[in-house]
């Protein structure tokens, strides 16, 4: 009998070991896995972050749709418009024109040297 109960011993104790290791497998398949905590964490922050611009970009949106209803509707809105943007005056105005930074560009120097003769 010592023989049966050293085997059901030992049958047991791999039998416990085995159940160790397939739950360790799957605790570190749960945290470290495809779908596991660590993923769902990051793709938490993602979902927080993409969140946040939406809700930028919603403000943004509103600021515009605004102006576009002044400048249908409003006229001190297009007269503002008109001569911060397009450098447009009124009949007696003077518009002085800062000049712009120069830019390291090929194009932009080539457009501000006078033409040779």
């Amino acid at each position: 009998m010592k023989r049966s109960e050293r085997h059901s011993g030992n049958f047991r104790r791999g039998a416990v070991l085995l159940g160790v290791l397939v739950c360790l497998t799957l605790v570190v398949q749960g945290i470290f896995g495809n779908d596991g905590l660590l993923t769902l964490r990051q793709k938490r922050r993602e979902f927080d972050s993409l969140t946040q611009q939406i809700e930028h970009i919603k403000k943004q949106n509103q600021l515009l749709q605004q102006q576009v209803q002044g400048l249908r509707s409003n006229p001190e809105t297009i007269g503002r418009y008109a001569r911060e943007e397009l450098h447009m005056a009124r009949p007696g105005e003077i518009i002085y024109v800062l000049p712009q930074a120069k830019s390291n560009s090929p194009a932009a120097t080539a457009a501000n040297q006078p033409p040779q003769p």
